[in-house]
């Protein structure tokens, strides 16, 4: 049977061990997983040719992450993959790659590569721009090249080479899906490059940019942090490191997610935020699952406004979304947005010149400042002077700019029904069944990542719960097992037991606790002659002239003592410890010895006072009380 999956991720295999391994490799084999080994150049040269000396048409995946490949062993792979013309996914995260030129030649050549992850390697402006012109290669042959990861790569120097080249594939391609940049380090000429390629891109489902000089709005388009610098020039920098936080902070939320600002500081923990699947929260569509969110504000026919805006809690209120007029038999204005799953969205109107909130609707205190806009259709703006804080004029137009403040915002939440037919979730890019396609997949949280344990029942749940009939149960299969007759009369044996009736369920308790003290593997639940003589000499019974310590070893020896026959019927024989009928027939023998022989005893039955003041059995009163 052939080998269609080859796993060899983590075995510490080297040079000569892939050679063997591509030796034995199958034509018909479909994925190759040599993640974090120690191939090292050697050995992926040896791999590359053997790719270049045998055809393996069907190798559809193959993952080489964390084997410290350079750029001369990255140029005999690509040399190699060029005989794979089904290669749907190449991986090579975590290695020593500067140059992209040879991996850029494979991607422009090759028509069914969907998925490319370069994380964290070195490519920097020159190598990074070369990987991504044959990416634009690749798409101006109608390539199928989705998902594109080349996170934690530095491009603080030759950003901007690298970002035009970037640029210039998010404005032609129409087949990238998915692409992560994040943690770069690129400055804000870069990303002000990066906005541009994006400004007429209707394509990309997914962004990551988290650790470069840029944020990225709810609508997915970049602002560099200098020109929102410029927009507050005399801003203190408290302020700035504030207005930063609300677009770029790595907590967790909506408004906290949409991208970062260049003066922190990143660790290895903030990979977290990149393409795992226990990753923290981002502002990534297609991993988070955004969903459209229909905006809606009904109207009087007879009385329509001129214009009507939204302004959402997403940006901060500060962008303006245009709501056109739907007619029908419940006529409104209507817009719609991409938004996190679950989210409950808070929105503003500007109807005409005047701010108004849904009257149906949830309202929370939101304090904010909101910039009142114009049209064509509404030149002049007429607003409530109660409403309007301040008014400005615009240094392009001239215009005065009325400002506004609110103090509160609607909110607005999906309809159920729509919730339970398109609920939307956290999603991963993957390759899908059919040859070069690519599927969404849910993407779950660590806590739903943890499979539920489906544990068997405790061994304690089919024991019996103690209590009085127990108890008398228990008494009378031990009194049967005691051999009693050489000790006490056979007329008072039953006046005995009765004695002990009310007692024995603190004698079980007794035995219960000293049995599991010091207990072994070997020799199990028990009372040992040393914990007997122990308890004995704790209890004031062992005191050297009634009781010794022989008589005490006496007893127990003959307590021990249980005819073959009754051993093959019971289901828990101990030949080294008492076991409670044993223990049982021990505390009659001593205490015969102690009060009956010795003539101490008094008139009443019961259990000696000594043995009640022991601390054994105050011990195990206590845990008997508890568990009642």
């Amino acid at each position: 049977m052939a080998v269609t999956n080859c796993c060899c991720a983590e075995v510490r295999m080297r040079d000569k061990g892939v050679q063997r391994l591509a030796e034995l490799l199958d034509e018909e084999v479909e994925a190759v997983d040599l993640a974090n080994n120690e191939l090292g150049p050697p050995g992926v040269c040896r791999l590359a040719n053997a790719l270049c000396q045998r055809s393996l048409e069907q190798l559809r995946r193959l993952d080489l992450s964390a084997n410290a490949l350079t750029d001369d062993a990255a140029s005999r792979l690509a040399k190699g993959l060029q005989r794979c013309p089904r290669l749907l996914r190449l991986d090579l995260r975590s290695n020593a790659i500067q140059d992209g030129h040879a991996l850029g030649e494979l991607i422009a050549g090759h028509g069914n590569m969907t998925r490319l992850s370069l994380r964290r390697n070195r490519l920097a402006g020159f190598g990074m721009a070369a990987l991504f012109n044959g990416i634009l290669e690749n798409a101006r042959r109608g390539g199928q090249l989705a998902d594109v990861d080349v996170a934690w790569n530095p491009l603080a120097q030759d950003g901007p080479l690298a970002a035009k080249a970037i640029s210039t594939v998010f404005r032609e391609s129409a087949t990238l899906y998915h692409c992560d940049l994040s943690y770069c380090s690129m400055d804000a000429a870069s990303c002000s490059l990066l906005g541009e390629g994006l400004r007429d891109n209707h394509s990309l489902y997914g962004l990551h940019i988290v650790g470069n000089a840029a944020t990225m709005d709810a609508d997915g388009f970049l602002t560099p942090l200098t020109l929102l610098r410029s927009e507050r020039p005399n801003a203190p920098q408290d302020s700035e490191r504030q207005r930063s936080m609300v677009f770029g902070s790595l907590q967790p939320g909506p408004e906290a997610l949409l991208g970062a600002h260049g003066s922190q500081g990143f660790g290895a923990e903030d990979d977290l935020n990149g393409r795992d699947v226990l990753e923290m929260k981002s502002a990534c569509w297609a991993c988070e699952g955004w969903v459209r969110q229909e905006i809606e504000w009904p109207y009087d026919p007879g009385d329509p406004p001129k214009a009507v805006w939204a302004f959402t809690g997403l940006d901060s209120f500060r962008r303006a979304l245009r709501l056109r007029p739907e007619g029908g038999p419940r006529p409104c204005f209507k817009a719609a947005r991409m938004v996190p799953p679950g989210h409950r969205l808070q929105v503003i109107f500007q109807v005409d010149s005047r701010i108004q909130l849904l009257d149906d609707r949830e309202k929370l205190a939101v304090p904010a400042e909101i910039t009142l806009r114009i049209c064509q259709e509404l030149p002049e703006l007429k607003p409530d002077p109660d409403q309007v804080v301040s008014a400005e004029n615009s240094p392009r137009s001239g215009r005065q700019v009325l400002i506004a403040s609110v103090t509160e915002a609607s909110v607005i939440n999906r309809t159920e029904g729509l919730m339970s037919s398109t609920a939307a979730c956290r999603g991963v890019v993957t390759d899908g069944p059919a040859d070069g396609d690519t599927v969404l997949l849910p993407r779950v949280t660590e806590a739903e990542f943890k499979a539920k344990a489906k544990r068997s029942p405790p061994f304690w749940s089919t024991f019996k719960k103690e209590s009085p009939s127990l108890r008398r149960e228990a008494l009378r299969i031990d009194w049967l097992r005691c051999r009693l007759g050489h000790v006490v009369p056979e007329t008072e044996i039953d006046d005995i037991k009765k004695a002990m009736e009310p007692h024995y369920g603190w004698l079980m308790c007794l035995y219960r606790r000293v049995s599991s003290q010091d207990v072994s593997g070997e020799i199990g639940f028990g009372i040992s002659q040393l914990q007997a003589g122990e308890l004995m000499a704790d209890c004031g019974i062992c005191d050297g002239s009634t009781t010794k310590v022989a008589d005490l070893d006496r007893n127990f020896i003959a307590a021990k003592v249980t005819p073959v026959e009754m051993k093959k019927t019971m289901a828990i024989v101990n030949d080294k410890t008492l076991v409670r009928y044993e223990f049982l027939e021990f505390l009659l023998r001593v205490a015969n010895h102690h009060f009956f022989k010795s003539g101490v005893a008094r008139p009443e039955l019961g259990p000696p006072s000594p043995l009640c003041k022991s601390r054994h059995v105050q011990l195990a009163r206590g845990n008997d009380n508890g568990r009642s």
